[in-house]
């Protein structure tokens, strides 16, 4: 590989970056403003359809600049954007434990990273409508360890986002040098 294209790959690496750091502040933002995490909105209790939307908007860079450099994908950029998509899942979990120590001077909270992440799953609260009774429209329920298993389709629709943003530009679409 030569150094123009090895630096044609670096300036995509970049846009993805950039659109994931972007659509992390962004969810943020919204989740501080509004209480509403886009990440955690799913369809039937296991179709992630936030997780997807989130994804899609995090690997926009890589999506968009080929089209204007010209440069189409091959296995190394797959995995770098299995990486970015797997790194969305952790990120979005993680923003709130950042912008607290961001807001308090970059003092380590009480809790370890690690630790507020597994008590962030296992603690999670998933609100099912409730059809037989008209005076409440949903119930909470704590989903405890089956928290670790409801990422999995989030996991697995994050590998699908960025096996679609490969595809888009994939090797094989082209005569690549």
């Amino acid at each position: 590989m030569d150094s123009s294209s090895l630096q044609l790959r670096f300036k995509l690496w970049g846009a993805c970056l950039a659109s994931f750091v972007l659509t992390l502040v962004l969810h943020q933002l919204i989740l501080d403003k509004t209480g509403l995490s886009i990440f955690s909105l799913q369809m039937y209790a296991l179709i992630p359809v936030g997780a997807a939307v989130v994804g899609c908007c995090a690997v926009s860079g890589y999506v968009l600049s080929p089209h204007r450099v010209q440069r189409y994908g091959d296995s190394i950029d797959f995995a770098f954007l299995i990486l970015v998509c797997l790194a969305v899942q952790f990120a979005v979990e993680m923003s709130p434990y950042l912008a607290w120590m961001f807001s308090h001077g970059m003092t380590a909270p009480d809790i370890s990273p690690g630790k507020y992440f597994a008590l962030k799953i296992t603690h999670a609260e998933y609100a099912f409508p409730e059809r037989h009774n008209p005076t409440r429209s949903e119930t909470l329920a704590k989903v405890g360890q089956f928290g670790w298993f409801l990422l999995l389709p989030r996991f697995a629709f994050l590998l699908v986002v960025a096996r679609l943003a490969w595809g888009t530009h994939a090797r094989t679409q082209s005569t690549y040098d």
